[in-house]
């Protein structure tokens, strides 16, 4: 719970109006209503996803996955997702693709304008199926 107490800290020191949104994997009602109280106690939004095939993994070897076109809402959209460093990264499926900024020094608004997340976007418009981890993804 450390990090969620200080992710909050610094989000009300930098940046007040952030949203702070959590994505989380659990099959289990029990557990999303316990999860859901923690969060909610402290100023978290949470939210729940199925198991995605991460790019890399044992299970992305055994399994044929097709990119998707264009730059994807991980990184176009509102949303973004701090890693425990205070790296914003595009997505949770695979947080290493590229950072984008970091929310110990940058604002929200700093970090979307980021010379990074352009690159990134650009990128992907070029040429996502030839990003290393991009490019194997198929969110849109």
């Amino acid at each position: 719970m450390w990090f969620l107490d200080t992710a909050r800290e610094i989000r009300d020191d930098l940046d007040p109006g952030l949203k702070l949104v959590t994505t989380t994997i659990c099959d289990s009602r029990e557990g999303r209503k316990r999860w859901k109280r923690l969060l909610r106690e402290r100023g978290w939004t949470p939210e729940f996803r199925v198991m995605g095939v991460r790019p890399g993994s044992p299970f992305a070897k055994t399994h044929k996955t097709k990119c998707a076109l264009g730059a994807c809402k991980y990184v176009t959209g509102p949303n973004m997702y701090v890693d425990y460093n205070g790296d914003v990264v595009p997505c949770c499926i695979h947080p290493k693709a590229f950072v984008m900024g970091n929310m110990l020094n940058q604002t929200y608004k700093e970090v979307r304008r980021s010379a990074a997340r352009r690159e990134a976007i650009l990128a992907m418009k070029k040429d996502r199926a030839g990003m290393e981890i991009c490019g194997k993804c198929r969110k849109e």
